[in-house]
This record gives C-alpha cells, structure tokens and sequence, in this order.
C-alpha cells in the first residue's frame, strides 16, 4: 500500500517528534523541552564530575541517557538533576543491575562511572508531575545510583 502524500497522514505530525536528536555531552548542560525525544550520549569528563539538568516537568517530555563512553582516568560521575523548579518528584522502578526503588522523592540519578560501562541506560518520561524511569540497564549493581541534594 502507498503511503499518502505528507501532510496527508495526520501520524506524520506525531511521528516527527518522536525521534529526536542526538545530544553528547561531556560537560554541564541544561537540557531544553524542545529536545525532548533525544538520545543524549553522556562521556565521562577527563577531570571532574558534571551534572546534566533536566527542563522543567511537562506532559510527554522525554529523554534516552545512555552511557557512551568512560575515560578511564578516573570516577567522575555524572549526575542527571531535575530542574530547579520541581521538588522531589523523579520516580523510580527497578534498574537492571541495581536495586528496586519505591520512592517518589528524588532529586535525580547517578551514573558512577567507577562501576557503570559503556552501553548502561536510563530512559525518562514525564507525565507534567514528575519524571519516570521506564527503562534503566546498568551492566552491575551500583553502576546507575538515586540522589537527594
């Protein structure tokens, strides 16, 4: 069956932003809720530890944070926070390799590179309250850890 001209096909406005771009990082970064969808490649920095932030909490933001690559001169970690606007609202399931968390009052996450390796992954979604892990793999336990500031 052909597909219709675009435009034709009201899925085609939906689609396009589900797939987002594709974000690297290796030092501090604010993320924007305009480039929710993305695949943000976090690198260990080469001499300090750095935090990505998240936007504010909004219906349907979401982010794909996985774990390129680990310099190998050191532990430094990389913390994903959520905005300074929100209060205590990431929310955890189970992390592959980590422990099983219930509660709802997180500041954010953890990637410990000491532990964590190239391939570990957390992805996120935000339902306009809080933020959702609904896929997390981490290659051993405490390779992805919870925080409070």
């Amino acid at each position: 069956m052909a597909n219709p001209l675009y435009g034709q096909n009201k899925f085609d406005n939906s689609a396009d932003t589900e797939v987002g771009q594709i974000i690297h990082v290796d030092s501090a970064r604010t993320l924007l809720a305009s480039e929710s969808g993305s695949y943000v490649m976090l690198r260990e920095s080469e001499s300090a530890v750095y935090t990505v932030t998240l936007p504010a909490v909004a219906v349907g933001l979401k982010f794909t944070f996985i774990l390129e690559a680990v310099s190998g001169t050191g532990d430094y970690d990389i913390t994903i926070a959520q905005n300074t606007s929100d209060s205590n609202n990431i929310v955890f399931g189970n992390i592959n390799g980590a422990a099983t968390f219930v509660d709802v009052a997180h500041d954010g996450f953890i990637f410990d590179t000491g532990t964590a390796t190239a391939g570990d992954c957390v992805q996120i979604v935000s339902d306009g309250t809080s933020w959702y892990i609904i896929v997390g793999t981490s290659s051993a336990a405490g390779g992805i850890d919870v925080y409070n500031a």
